[in-house]
């Protein structure tokens, strides 16, 4: 599928939008997966756009907005997916025996037996969950909520303010950003980060043996540390207030050594600086979204779109509190930049 979709790429950039046309639709017609079928509705309308033909790029445009609106791809188009002004009416759920089953392991505060519980749970309705979601929401247990949420938001044709809040919770900036000002980046941009980095969970530990809400291996915060004139130890990267001071300079020096470009930093904070600079110096030519499709590693590609979508989102979802000036490099055209 990834071959497929670089030749329409390619062809694309070549301008043989023949070629482009046909590959892209192959790829639609192929891909599985809800940002695949996104990105080739893109690109087609990209291509369209190209070739002047307004009604087919208005047709991709408006399928991106219509069905895909939450995806990375809604959001970087000159028009901006639309969020209801009115809730969306949910019909009371009825609790059948698996979700009263997780809602007693969450009373008694079993919480590992509620994650395996998720795992195995069968089909339920909308409105069960989206009030299993919100319970889940409330007791701080954020990935189950949000894995939930985006389910639901599959389902949907629009874009319900409560549903996104669920899915892009403001608690985690209220709880754990308690002096932003303070933070040598934008809040917006480290919380768009820890979303993806650690789903909000204070004592995450990766695979990779990175801790704490911005997921920073050892070797890394300790640099941080002495930057910040501290002494640490891993314990210390499980407390928010200091793995946020260490994760935010760490990607302020990266804004620094990447010609303040957000994508870079992203791929570095992903990949690792020495990557994000050689990519940078192979691709740095093309515009922002071909420069993205081009990133070699999936992980990484996938990683820079949903930070831009959390950013679009929570700025667009809680103008009150993100209400500082973005202006990085690398930042969406159609971004709010205030």
């Amino acid at each position: 599928q990834r071959a497929l979709f670089k030749v329409g790429l390619l062809a694309y950039l070549t301008q043989n939008y023949e070629q482009a046309q046909t590959s892209l639709e192959g790829y639609l017609n192929i891909s599985s997966s809800q940002l695949g079928q996104a990105q080739a509705h893109y690109w087609l309308y990209k291509t369209a756009l190209a070739q002047k033909s307004k009604n087919i790029s208005r047709k991709h445009q408006n399928i991106l907005l219509q069905d895909y609106a939450y995806t990375y791809y809604a959001t970087i188009l000159p028009k901006h997916p639309k969020i209801e002004k009115i809730g969306k009416p949910l019909p009371f759920a009825n609790a059948d025996n698996q979700v009263a089953g997780i809602e007693l392991f969450l009373q008694l505060g079993l919480h590992q037996l509620v994650s395996r519980a998720l795992f195995d749970l069968d089909d339920i309705s909308s409105a069960q969950k989206f009030a299993l979601a919100k319970k889940l929401d409330h007791l701080s247990m954020y990935l189950p909520s949000m894995n939930l949420t985006y389910k639901l938001m599959l389902t949907e044709q629009a874009l319900y303010p409560e549903i996104l809040h669920l899915f892009f919770p403001i608690a985690p900036y209220t709880n754990f950003f308690t002096t932003p000002k303070a933070y040598k980046v934008p809040s917006l941009v480290a919380l768009s980060i820890m979303k993806q980095e650690s789903a909000f969970n204070p004592l995450a530990v990766s695979a990779a043996n990175a801790h704490g809400l911005l997921q920073l291996i050892m070797p890394t915060a300790r640099r941080m540390a002495q930057h910040n004139h501290i002494k640490i130890n891993k314990w210390d990267l499980f407390t928010p207030t200091i793995n946020i001071q260490l994760g935010t300079t760490y990607i302020a020096r990266n804004l620094q050594q990447l010609d303040n470009n957000l994508i870079d930093t992203f791929i570095a904070y992903n990949a690792g600086p020495t990557r994000a600079k050689r990519w940078k110096n192979q691709w740095a030519e093309l515009d922002n979204d071909v420069y993205i499709e081009m990133i070699p590693i999936q992980e990484t590609r996938t990683y820079v779109k949903l930070i831009l979508r959390n950013i679009y989102f929570y700025q667009r979802l809680y103008p009150e509190y993100f209400n500082e000036t973005i202006d990085y490099k690398g930042l969406p055209e159609h971004f709010v930049k205030h």
